[in-house]
């Protein structure tokens, strides 16, 4: 058993934390992991949805409130950067 546990493929950190959410869905330490490594990754749509669902699991938790808040800022900043570039470029 040790041996066919070595020959599977290592799971991603992503995996890891979708896996643990998977299994303990209360626990609001791999919801805040997982968004925090998809904002490092750029995927603030995909941070945002998994922070909404540990908010809806937990009962709006108030940390992963938060988190969830200050992601939201992160892609209207976004937001707003991409639509500055386009007018700049397109006046």
């Amino acid at each position: 058993s040790d041996l066919n546990d070595l020959k599977k493929p290592a799971m991603t950190p992503e995996q890891r934390l979708r896996k643990q959410i998977d299994e303990e869905p209360q626990r609001i330490g791999p919801y805040l992991e997982l968004g925090d490594l998809l904002k490092r990754q750029n995927k603030l749509d995909e941070a945002e949805r998994v922070l909404a669902a540990g908010k809806k699991v937990t009962d709006n938790d108030p940390i992963l409130v938060e988190a969830h808040a200050d992601l939201q800022m992160a892609r209207l900043q976004r937001a707003v950067i991409v639509y500055s570039k386009k007018v700049r470029d397109n006046p």
